[in-house]
């Protein structure tokens, strides 16, 4: 905010370009708004020419960045955390949170997007692009995620049940599958025999 004063306007008001009045005004300037001018008003006369321009350098504030740790990941199960910075940040970062510190550390326990700005005395930057944490209920358990990683990578079948097998430590047999359903364990299940049949010639 920056204080302007006019002068010589004996008797009369003085009226400025932003439609105040009165000869000590405070105006916000911006990028697009930074130019300012003063007219002398006399009762039941025209108002003079105007005064000389003033105007106001404005430096834009950088708008900031969110980014996160690589020791973390956007899509986490609940009660993990995530630890987010502030980049090109001017001044003092104010989250969504409430925080204003340069790094967060975030816990979700639903998927949510974080924003910040950054404030320099009277400068304020626009807000940094909301960055989103994703929250998810299944699968959570480490080698159930840690299976869906690599099978992005994977793209046999059969390396595929070799890389279940081998985080989750279960024999080949329990995992395998039938037109893509497991085998069932449960004592009850019936099971398939074979018997050979004996011919008889006649």
């Amino acid at each position: 905010m920056v204080s302007l004063t006019a002068t010589g306007c004996e008797g009369g008001t003085v009226q400025w370009s932003t439609g105040q009045t009165g000869s000590v005004i405070a105006v916000t300037a911006t990028v697009t708004n930074h130019e300012f001018y003063a007219l002398c008003k006399l009762s039941n006369q025209c108002g003079s020419g105007r005064s000389n321009v003033i105007s106001i350098a404005v430096t834009p504030t950088p708008t900031p960045t969110i980014v996160r740790c690589a020791c973390s990941a956007d899509t986490i199960c609940p009660g993990e955390v995530v630890k987010l910075s502030v980049k090109n940040c001017q001044g003092t970062p104010y989250w969504s949170t409430n925080e204003t510190t340069t790094s967060i550390v975030v816990s979700p326990t639903v998927t949510t997007s974080y924003t910040v700005y950054c404030k320099d005395g009277v400068c304020t930057s626009a807000t940094a692009e909301a960055y989103r944490i994703t929250v998810i209920r299944w699968p959570c358990q480490p080698w159930l995620r840690r299976l869906l990683r690599l099978s992005l990578v994977v793209p046999s079948r059969s390396r595929l049940q070799a890389v279940m097998v081998r985080l989750s430590g279960r024999p080949m047999t329990s995992m395998a599958t039938t037109k893509g359903c497991p085998l069932s364990s449960d004592p009850k299940a019936p099971r398939a025999t074979t018997r050979s049949a004996s011919s008889t010639s006649v």
